[in-house]
């Protein structure tokens, strides 16, 4: 089960309402805390709010290993209602689904997959890049209204690459924290690797919203490892493959300020 810390923003905007008696079927809201526009939440917390559906499941067990959402359509502020079902599960493994309905529609749906960790053998982990910390970084602050509205519930600093502008590659780091100061969990890191900013921004000086279509998260730390960064600003390594035909890939790695490497986050998205 996660906890509710409700003195924090993310977790009065994650909250559920079970509609039955079982924990299957949920209601949450839909604020512009955490959206792009009022038509449209953050993607990060859609993920986040899939994930705590199936954490708060009375039989979930073990921890995330992988997710994978469909993006469907735009949740819009208000209500949305939350299915949660256990497809199948395994000896040390558990595959989940959750849909989430807006208006009779059906606008996202998530796969995601629980497992019970162990000790396999060697660990080999990408190192993070070797960049100036948050305070020496360029401050990112929400400039309404070309900014989404979620950038107010987050501290960021840009150490490498300048939107707008032809970047040798399409690359940023970016160093980002709740700006409530709110301890990192697993809900916390899932919204924060969505957070970097569309990669058409850094390959044209013109503004190229971006729309995410599928988005894949997959965990390499353990909970404990995720929750010993505290509170302190992750890195946010984003790149991509390809920009071409009206869609592009965005690749995130998430390190913890030590150094320890938490979600690699992959998504295709199209642009206009």
């Amino acid at each position: 089960m996660t906890a509710d810390r409700t003195e924090f923003a993310l977790d009065r905007a994650l909250q559920l309402q079970a509609l039955d008696d079982s924990t299957s079927h949920w209601r949450a809201g839909v604020t512009t805390d955490y959206c792009n526009t009022p038509k449209a939440a953050f993607g990060g917390w859609i993920n986040a709010l899939a994930y705590r559906a199936i954490a708060s499941h009375s039989d979930s067990r073990g921890t995330l290993q992988t997710m994978q959402t469909s993006f469907m359509g735009g949740l819009a502020e208000g209500d949305v209602t939350i299915k949660a079902r256990l497809l199948v599960s395994r000896r040390a493994t558990d595959f989940w689904r959750v849909d989430m309905m807006q208006n009779d529609a059906l606008m996202v749906s998530a796969q995601l997959v629980f497992g019970l960790p162990r000790k396999s053998g060697p660990e080999v982990q990408i190192a993070m890049p070797e960049a100036a910390p948050a305070e020496e970084s360029q401050p990112l602050e929400p400039a309404p209204p070309l900014t989404p509205l979620w950038m107010g519930q987050y501290r960021q600093w840009l150490a490498r690459g300048t939107p707008f502008r032809v970047n040798p590659r399409p690359e940023s780091w970016l160093w980002i924290q709740d700006r409530d100061e709110r301890p990192l969990d697993l809900p916390g890191l899932i919204a924060m690797v969505d957070a970097p900013m569309p990669r058409t921004f850094f390959v044209d000086s013109q503004l190229r919203m971006g729309s995410t279509i599928q988005m894949q998260n997959h965990v390499v730390a353990t909970p404990e490892q995720i929750a010993a960064a505290g509170a302190k600003p992750i890195m946010l390594r984003a790149d991509s493959s390809s920009i071409a035909n009206g869609f592009y890939d965005q690749r995130v790695d998430a390190w913890s300020a030590d150094g320890q490497l938490l979600m690699i986050s992959n998504q295709m998205a199209a642009h206009r």
